[in-house]
């Protein structure tokens, strides 16, 4: 019977041993490596995560008029005149949405008339002789004394992004209304 040389066995036992032991070693920080996340992939979730938050603020607007389901709703932030029409189960069959912009952001708080023409609704906000700045167009802003479509767009945009006006004198707050265009707008305007 032949017995095999045990140091040639033990050396090339040992040398498997070795290269198994790296091959492992090596294999498992390429799977480690791999697993993490990249740097974009980092950023992506965040910003994910940021706009899922932000998805979530909620506004308020009353919708009425041709709508077939007029009534109160909550939207997300953001929304457009023409989700506030689908929340409200769409146009009336055979009316359409007048004047409306269809694209305009909404804003909390705010009524939607669908179907009231520019004329009707100018002659509503101005039944006692004030325009409303929380709900004028840049055209009837525009008829106000010293407002032209640059400061007309000032007030909208203030409006837009700072909700609505409490009060008349928080008109003083937009860029290019000082003490006295306020003063000579102050028995002209109103907030309700």
């Amino acid at each position: 019977m032949h017995v095999p040389n045990l140091p040639n066995l033990d050396a090339r036992l040992l040398k498997f041993a070795a290269v198994t032991a790296v091959a492992a070693v090596a294999f498992g920080f390429v799977i480690s490596w791999l697993g993490q996340p990249s740097e974009f992939e980092s950023t992506a979730s965040i910003s994910q995560f940021d706009e899922t938050i932000i998805s979530h603020e909620q506004i308020v607007i009353h919708v009425k008029g041709f709508v077939i389901n007029p009534g109160v709703y909550e939207l997300v932030v953001g929304s457009r005149v023409i989700d506030a029409l689908t929340a409200a189960g769409g146009l009336k069959p055979g009316k359409n949405s007048g004047d409306l912009n269809l694209a305009r952001t909404l804003i909390d708080g705010e009524q939607i008339n669908v179907g009231a023409s520019a004329e009707r609704a100018s002659a509503v906000a101005r039944s006692d002789g004030l325009i409303n700045i929380n709900t004028a167009t840049a055209a009837q802003l525009e008829e106000l004394p010293g407002i032209g479509e640059v400061l007309a767009k000032r007030i909208i945009d203030h409006r837009t992004q700072n909700g609505f006006f409490s009060d008349i004198s928080q008109l003083g707050n937009v860029s290019g209304i000082g003490p006295a265009k306020y003063a000579d707008l102050k028995d002209k305007i109103s907030v309700s």
